[in-house]
């Protein structure tokens, strides 16, 4: 009998991710990978392993501000990205059949109860 229970497969999902750097977007992309698998399994996850980044969208958006609509203008940088991944999944498969099976009853009669019944 083969006792593996775990099975690893591939999937593609698409991240978003938006930051004041390209690093804080790029990592807040990231950050979904595990949220975006967990919602589409129900299943128990060992691993969860990005094999591949396809860079879908990357845009930079320079805005300039002002204080009192004219005075001390600055430039504020927002970089958003959208990303394909494909991860590799390492999960488990436990059926209810692996388990072995051993029923205990907790409700047990009181010894006195049992030498009533004898009399």
């Amino acid at each position: 009998m083969d006792n593996k229970i775990n099975n690893i497969i591939e999937d593609e999902i698409k991240i978003e991710g938006s930051g004041d750097s390209k690093e804080r977007a790029i990592s807040n992309a990231l950050t979904q990978i595990q949220k975006k698998i967990m919602a589409k399994t129900k299943k128990i996850i060992l691993r969860i392993e990005p094999v591949e980044v396809e860079a879908i969208t990357l845009q930079k958006k320079i805005a300039t501000e002002h204080f009192l609509f004219f005075l001390f203008p600055r430039k504020t940088v927002q970089y958003s990205v959208e990303l394909k991944v494909k991860v590799r999944i390492n999960y488990l498969t436990i059926i209810e059949n692996d388990f072995l099976v051993e029923e205990k009853s907790k409700n047990k009669f009181p010894d006195f109860l049992k030498q009533l019944g004898r009399n």
